[in-house]
């Protein structure tokens, strides 16, 4: 008798524009592998007041995404760090880091969801993403596409990409715990917690481990109203500084 491998999605972030792209995440991530659909959102963004964003109709997120848990809070909230006083330690404001503190807190909340343990495979993905050219890699343990164009913001080597990963229970446990980690990580000078592309990089390598990634760099993303990450990397391409991957000898990438 052949085992069904059993995958779970985490969707997280606050729902904009998430009916644009969920006939993809449905097409190529729900029906192509028999998901099981969890959400960890809420209903109102005081981040996107008079930006034009109405609240997300629940019920219809609900109703078309069929999770088998879901969790929407009235708002997006974390307990706000403890930044020190002092040196410079932070490439943006305090509010940026708090606002990081926030995003990671939802995805750790979306953890409890479900039982990890009881999927081969667990997908965290933002609600305003797309992606393509996607295949999963069940027998690699922790999955990160790669960069299609600059971060403009940091060294390419210097970071990862941080709103989509999967991979086996263990390390997915310990990617949805970033959010404990993130006041220890500031304290010790570890990383700088108000710039996530690098942020996310610091926190993988010190307590993940980066010899449990598998780069996908056939994977393609779209997210929120941008174009495609190949298209953009047309205009902003990965080598644009001429810094490059750490992997990029092994990957002939860039």
């Amino acid at each position: 008798m052949v085992r069904i491998m059993k995958t779970a999605l985490v969707l997280t972030g606050y729902m904009r524009n998430w009916e644009e792209h969920f006939p993809n995440i449905k097409t190529n991530i729900i029906d192509k592998y028999s998901t099981d659909v969890f959400i960890s959102s809420y209903t109102y963004s005081e981040l996107y007041v008079g930006f034009g964003l109405d609240k997300p109709d629940v019920d219809k997120v609900i109703e078309k995404y069929k999770p088998k848990k879901y969790l929407f809070r009235e708002t997006e909230t974390a307990p706000k760090l403890k930044i020190k006083s002092g040196i410079r330690m932070l490439q943006y404001p305090e509010d940026w880091a708090n606002r990081i503190a926030q995003q990671w807190y939802g995805v750790y909340l979306g953890s409890k969801l479900l039982d990890l343990n009881e999927y081969d495979v667990i997908i965290k993905c933002r609600s305003d993403l797309s992606v393509r050219n996607f295949e999963l890699k069940p027998d690699q343990d922790f999955v990160l596409p790669l960069w299609k164009y600059h971060p403009g913001n940091c060294k390419i080597g210097d970071s990862y990409l941080d709103f989509f990963a999967y991979g086996k229970p263990f390390y997915m446990r310990k990617y949805f715990e970033m959010y404990c980690k993130l006041q220890e990580m500031h304290d010790n000078n570890w990383g700088d917690v108000s710039l996530s592309e690098t942020l996310i990089k610091y926190y993988i390598d010190r307590y993940i481990g980066s010899d449990a990634i598998t780069f996908d760099k056939d994977m393609d993303t779209k997210i929120r109203n941008e174009d495609w990450g190949t298209d953009i990397g047309k205009q902003c391409p990965v080598n644009m500084y001429g810094d490059k991957y750490p992997q990029e000898e092994v990957l002939n990438y860039g």
